[in-house]
């Protein structure tokens, strides 16, 4: 039997001198628009016939055109350079893609390397529009964790293809997407492609634990013309997932949780550990330690998660799908809180969605190894549901350590603290505007036919929230899937992305920037 051939989706631009004559192929059926044709066409694409009803996931070949060439290019470039906190700079990687920029025809006042210093600095570039709205800024960040090489099977400063990943440091979080964006801001000027309303994009220092300053706090205190906006997306956080190597649902984010983090101490007497006392700074500040591992706060549910639970029980089958939809339609969480430990149960994911969520991440004592210690500290990293308030946090750690020689108090230093402190009350959860939701909605159901598209609650902190705070709206949406079961696509050793997702999200990103900032009299005609 011969296999039915069937013509998916696929879009062909031919580029002409500052216009665009676009088909749109689907199904047998075709639109054509056509812009002025003031010069020979220069660039032609091939059409590709699908054999079979579908491909996979409905999605078209998006990783032989001269962009997606020219992304792997560039993120190869990226990974390649140290922009860790503890032995690299982020200003080679600005100043690298600036260059690409300009190279690209960008003017010096559209493309701004800046911040406080020499080191660590900021990229900030316009694509100018005609003025018809505000801006809306696209963002991520420049700087990655640690990457001790000892831990990887690759080299983490080399961006390496293998099994169908990209693996190096920075290839999940976030490094694929600052490519994304320099390489579509390029894409758009190359090809003529003028917006009603100009795209901003920000490619920031400072996001990551332990710099020495915040890159989106600073340019909102110093050079906020620079990114201020009607609203801002992103590109680090959302939450478009891969379960059991399939794109199972596109979330995006609305609201996020906070990150505090809390500092234990104990005090000892000291001396020579030949003479062991009972106060040891060490074993209480452990006893402590093991009390917070053992905290469970109370199940509460946003409106984000049970939205996120109502879509994914679709997907899901029973008993799991069954008990999702209990938890999406409960109206007293405390009810529900069994029901939550089943779903939980085996997925960190969940567990963090539902609660907020208290951790030892770091502890250090002592001074030498034949002395009893005289202090110990432990840091506590605590990820905070949007409407639990700080003080609560804090009495629920000291009421569960019960020992008023165990001091507890929040961190006051580091990047963050500027924005801490202005954390209470938090903005109140956005709700997202009409066009960013049809536009999520018309992408992904071109691109990926059988997702969902669902507001999810991200479950880590980002540079959304101080953006929030400067009256930015920000939402999360990245166009790369992540397998949700694989914790080491990001800050583990090992850190990938798939080589298909690293291709579906430059052409997503493509497609949004588009929508979002088009002149709504040639609405019709884009994607």
């Amino acid at each position: 039997m011969v296999a039915p051939v069937e013509l998916m989706f696929v879009r062909y631009d031919w580029w002409l001198e500052g216009e665009s004559m676009t088909v749109a192929l689907s199904r047998g059926q075709y639109s054509l628009s056509m812009g002025k044709l003031r010069n020979r066409i220069w660039s032609t694409a091939l059409a590709v016939l699908m054999v079979g009803a579908t491909a996979a996931h409905g999605q078209v070949d998006v990783q032989s055109n001269e962009w997606s060439r020219l992304a792997r290019q560039v993120f190869g470039e990226l990974i390649a350079l140290d922009t860790t906190h503890e032995s690299g700079d982020t200003t080679p990687a600005a100043e690298l893609l600036a260059h690409r920029l300009r190279e690209a025809g960008f003017n010096s006042e559209d493309v701004e390397v800046v911040g406080p210093g020499r080191s660590n600095k900021n990229l900030v570039a316009r694509l100018r529009g005609s003025g018809r709205g505000r801006p809306i800024l696209f963002f991520a960040h420049l700087d990655v964790v640690a990457a001790p090489r000892d831990q990887w099977n690759t080299d983490p400063f080399t961006l390496t293809e293998r099994n169908g990943n990209f693996y190096g440091r920075g290839a999940f979080d976030v490094k694929n997407e600052d490519a994304d964006m320099v390489v579509n801001l390029i894409r758009l000027k190359r090809e003529g492609y003028r917006p009603a309303k100009d795209i901003i994009i920000a490619l920031t220092a400072g996001e990551e634990s332990g710099a020495d300053y915040n890159g989106v706090t600073w340019l909102l205190q110093n050079r906020k013309s620079l990114i201020d906006a009607e609203y801002s997306i992103n590109l680090d956080i959302g939450d478009a997932h891969n379960r059991r190597g399939q794109h199972a649902i596109f979330g995006y984010n609305l609201d996020e949780k906070a990150h505090i983090v809390w500092i234990l101490s104990a005090k000892g007497e000291g001396g020579h550990s030949d003479q062991p006392s009972p106060d040891n700074a060490i074993a209480r500040l452990a006893a402590a330690v093991v009390r917070i591992h053992d905290l469970e706060f109370p199940v509460h549910l946003t409106n984000s998660t049970r939205a996120y639970l109502r879509r994914m029980a679709a997907i899901e089958s029973d008993p799991l799908a069954s008990d999702m939809r209990a938890l999406a339609d409960s109206s007293n969480d405390a009810d529900v809180s069994a029901v939550a430990r089943r779903v939980a149960t085996g997925s960190p994911e969940y567990n963090a969605q539902f609660r907020t969520t208290c951790v030892p991440t770091i502890i250090k004592g002592g001074f030498a190894v034949n002395a009893l210690p005289t202090d110990a500290e432990a840091s506590i990293s605590c990820r905070i549901l949007p409407d639990e308030s700080y003080d609560f946090i804090g009495q629920t750690l000291k009421r569960t350590i019960a020992d008023e020689q165990i001091q507890v108090r929040m961190r006051k230093d580091g990047p963050e603290v500027a924005v801490v402190s202005e954390l209470e009350p938090r903005p109140e959860p956005q709700s997202p505007p009409p066009e960013l939701e049809a536009a999520l909605q018309q992408i992904v159901g071109q691109m990926w036919p059988k997702v969902p598209v669902v507001p999810v609650l991200q479950i880590g902190a980002s540079d959304s929230l101080p953006l929030r705070l400067a009256g930015v709206p920000s939402y999360g949406v990245q166009g790369m899937y992540f397998d949700i079961e694989d914790a080491n696509q990001q800050h583990g050793p090992n850190e990938r992305v798939g080589v298909r997702e690293f291709y579906e999200g430059v052409e997503f990103t493509n497609r949004l920037m588009r929508i979002l900032t088009r002149d709504s009299t040639t609405a019709s005609h884009l994607p």
